[in-house]
């Protein structure tokens, strides 16, 4: 209908080739339709007007995609329940992280965003150590306001392995919080 294209390549991490679903470690896809390149990207920077209007009335559906390519969700449990809930984009997407940063704000979830990787620094992925070749900045939501990133965002996640981790916390979540009530 629209006449675009859709395109799908399983890829090595070390190599960036070409590989089978089973041996690959990332995948590539894309979509070529220059419609929708227009109201996504102009002259190779984001358009804010459309990021805007994404983040503006009921954002959880498009964060919690952000949240399935590029966040993370984890926790453990020592003598307290430690939450790990972050979103991670390159130098170039640092406008991005603070837009998102404002959205949640609004939303009442604490968020804090710094540098968390600097270039040139050798870091390990998947048992192998890359050197970046830019910044990464971090976006992480506070432990008080997890609940609340969960309620709006979190449900949304299609991840599985997320998705499962953000049903356990939730659980963690409220057991914690009945024992402090208890110990008051």
């Amino acid at each position: 209908r629209y006449g675009g294209k859709i395109g799908l390549q399983y890829r090595e991490f070390k190599t960036g080739r070409n590989v089978a679903r089973e041996e690959a470690h990332s995948f590539r896809i894309w979509l070529s339709n220059s419609n929708l390149a227009r109201l996504i990207k102009q002259e190779n920077q984001l358009r804010y007007d459309t990021l805007d209007f994404l983040l503006s009335a009921k954002p959880g559906h498009f964060l919690a995609g952000l949240w399935d390519a590029d966040g993370c969700v984890s926790y453990f449990v020592r003598e307290r329940l430690c939450v790990e809930v972050k979103l991670t984009q390159g130098e170039d997407n640092l406008e991005l992280l603070r837009r998102i940063a404002d959205t949640l704000n609004r939303f009442g979830i604490s968020t804090t965003c710094r540098l968390s990787d600097r270039k040139h620094e050798l870091r390990k992925f998947y048992g192998l150590f890359c050197r970046l070749n830019k910044n990464m900045y971090t976006l992480h939501v506070l432990k008080e306001s997890v609940w609340d990133w969960i309620k709006i965002v979190g449900q949304k996640i299609m991840h599985p392995k997320k998705l499962e981790n953000i049903k356990q916390l939730g659980k963690l979540i409220k057991i914690e919080s009945e024992s402090r009530k208890k110990s008051k």
